[in-house]
Parts: C-alpha cells; structure tokens; sequence
C-alpha cells in the first residue's frame, strides 16, 4: 500500500535494515494510515470491534490470570465478571 511503500522506500517490501525505534514508529505510522482510510470509507477496517474487544480480552486474561494464579477464561473477561488486575489501573485512573 501507499503508506508503506512511502515509510519503507519501496513498493515491494521484502527486508527493511533500521533500527528498532524507528521501525516501530513506522509500522504503526502504517496502521494508523490503515485506520484512517477505513474512517475515509476507502475499504472497511481490518478488525471489527467484535474481533478488537476479543484481542484486547485475551491479552487482558493472561494479565488476570497471572495476578490470581487461576485460568481466566476471555467470555469472562468480556463479561466484566473477571477484574482484579484492571480494578487498580481503573482506580489510579479515577474510572
């Protein structure tokens, strides 16, 4: 696509040499590109909110697992029914 062939220097990306941060900033440079065309009604977006929630669940769950040595299940984290890491971080936020 246009936005990594502009941040990456080419239109066919078959290796990239830089270094860590930079590569980083541009791979998300990327993304938000990506996300702003799907806004623009340019194609529909990569993930849906269904899929989003569910990838953000699941890296919750281990968070949730790890603090209470139990296997978390993601529907529970998505039903809000498991919390206890977030709770602190809601706290500290005021939410």
């Amino acid at each position: 696509d246009e936005a990594t062939a502009t941040l990456f220097g080419g239109d066919r990306l078959w290796r990239y040499d830089f270094p860590f941060n930079e590569t980083d900033r541009k791979l998300i440079a990327v993304e938000y590109a990506d996300f702003g065309d799907a806004i623009a009604g340019k194609h529909p977006a990569e993930v849906d909110i269904e899929q989003g929630s569910r990838s953000v669940a699941v890296s919750y769950a281990l968070m949730e697992s790890g603090q209470s040595g139990q296997i978390v299940n993601v529907a529970d984290v998505l039903a809000e029914k498991i919390g206890d890491y977030q709770a602190s971080i809601n706290t500290s936020l005021g939410i």
